[in-house]
């Protein structure tokens, strides 16, 4: 029964190891890896709080993941009015996809976004 117990923690170990990565430079959040299941609250509690002025804008390079979490990631950049962006070279595929279109630009009326793609990103 031991070997079976630590070969089952040994395979959920990388899915519970991984997940989204905010990093904070200058007035651009990036936002690397997977997303999966409390992204978008770790967002909320560690990331909007410091988004204080109107060039805020999440930079996505990530695989996708789950698809109702990039809603709720989504949700959450579109409430701290950040607008989100894909760098060159950069991709934003699948669930990242969703969560993209919650970019908003700070103190603006409801209806304005604020969405980039560079040329030579993938956005998909």
């Amino acid at each position: 029964m031991k070997p079976f117990l630590s070969a089952l923690l040994l395979c959920l170990l990388p899915t519970l190891a991984f997940s989204m990565e905010f990093r904070i430079e200058g007035e651009t959040i990036h936002a690397t890896g997977p997303i999966e299941k409390g992204d978008a609250d770790r967002f909320t509690t560690t990331v909007a709080p410091r988004i204080d002025g109107p060039l805020f804008a999440v930079s996505f390079d990530s695989p996708g993941g789950s698809l109702l979490e990039g809603m709720r990631l989504g949700e959450a950049i579109h409430t701290a009015y950040a607008g989100t962006i894909v760098e060159r070279g950069k991709n934003c595929l699948s669930a990242c996809a969703i969560a993209f279109l919650g970019g908003k630009a700070f103190g603006s009326y409801a209806h304005q976004v604020r969405r980039e793609v560079e040329p030579g990103a993938r956005l998909g």
